[in-house]
């Protein structure tokens, strides 16, 4: 048998290449999947702090209803960066029927680590509640 046909135990350097690529490739995936994994863990973290804001918010405003933020927004008192918006949603006629106006509430998340400078904040958290209108407003 000729020497140039004998096959040796080693690998040919095709299927060194070839190996390498798709050892490459699961690695990639992985590290893409590891990252998507993380940023949904962290978002999901932070829409969880979000409602508890959003419940501390309520809680402190609604014994005090006259008072209550509407179309008004600022910071989260004792948690940096995070940020609060009310807004009267118009349009809502059963709302109006039951004496009522719904304004919502959303919750700002503050920038995560690794997001783009200047990215907009997203809104965690939206609640929507029913504020009974002022007797003097009812027709």
């Amino acid at each position: 048998m000729p020497s140039w046909t004998r096959r040796s135990d080693g690998l040919t350097l095709v299927e060194a290449v070839v190996g390498t690529a798709i050892l490459g490739s699961l690695l990639v995936a992985l590290l893409m999947a590891a990252h998507r994994l993380n940023v949904q863990a962290r978002r999901s973290q932070a829409r969880l702090e979000a409602c508890r804001i959003a419940d501390e918010l309520l809680a402190a405003w609604w014994p005090t209803r006259e008072d209550f933020p509407t179309d008004s927004s600022g910071p989260v008192a004792g948690r940096e960066g995070w940020r609060w918006r009310t807004s009267t949603q118009a349009g809502r006629e059963d709302a109006r029927r039951l004496g009522a106006r719904t304004v919502a509430l959303e919750v700002f998340a503050p920038p995560a680590p690794g997001d783009a400078p200047g990215q907009a904040a997203w809104a965690a958290a939206k609640v929507e509640i029913l504020l009974p209108d002022d007797e003097e407003d009812q027709p």
